[in-house]
């Protein structure tokens, strides 16, 4: 179980970082060191503050971009759970329900407006910039 939202989460951070990194460098670089290195310079904790930015209820943020970011903050706190609290139980059900979670942002993610995918990019590329 602790593997199974493990790799749920993956799925949900590795296809935010493509999608983001399709929008800043192109899909027609995919497999080219430049996109490779764009890809990598987006880390878990950058995409989390942006993310729970991006989840107050004063961000400018859609429905669908706000519900792709609440599901990345849930995921990264299960990963964390699941991956580094041994004795949290982990229960099928809560496996299942970030399952569930994630399959149901992913198609959102991937038909997300090109303007909310730069709000991600933008905001993880800035906190790069300022250091922190």
């Amino acid at each position: 179980m602790r593997r199974s939202i493990s790799t749920t989460y993956y799925a949900l951070f590795h296809s935010i970082l493509e999608r983001v990194t399709d929008r800043l460098v192109g899909k027609a670089l995919r497999g080219t060191p430049d996109y490779r290195d764009i890809y990598r310079s987006f880390g878990h904790n950058e995409v989390k503050t942006v993310c729970k930015a991006l989840t107050r209820q004063d961000s400018n943020a859609g429905d669908d971009l706000r519900s792709i970011a609440q599901a990345f903050v849930q995921g990264l706190e299960e990963r964390e759970t699941a991956d580094y609290d041994p004795i949290a139980e982990i229960t099928y059900e809560r496996a299942q329900l970030q399952f569930v979670l994630v399959n149901s942002v992913i198609p959102k993610l991937m038909l997300l407006h090109e303007a909310d995918v730069m709000k991600i990019a933008v905001g993880c590329l800035g906190r790069r910039v300022r250091g922190r």
